[in-house]
């Protein structure tokens, strides 16, 4: 079975998370909707997926939190 993976182009934003340059999206697949982001640090390259099933609950919960979070 082939996975349709496709990112939304008008999601596509960077910003800072965890005080380091990160790149984030929505992408849709088969299985659901899923926001990827994918930090850079000194060190590591870090990716977190999530997967949600409402874009306005996610964003109202969860990104505030991913706003706090800090990184090495």
């Amino acid at each position: 079975v082939t996975q349709k993976v496709e990112s939304r182009p008008d999601s596509v934003r960077t910003r800072m998370f965890g005080g380091h340059p990160s790149a984030s999206c929505i992408i849709d697949t088969n299985q659901g909707t899923e926001f990827n982001i994918w930090v850079r640090t000194e060190s590591l390259n870090l990716r977190f997926s999530l997967t949600y099933g409402s874009l306005p609950v996610f964003r109202w919960i969860f990104e505030p939190i991913l706003d706090t979070i800090k990184l090495p």
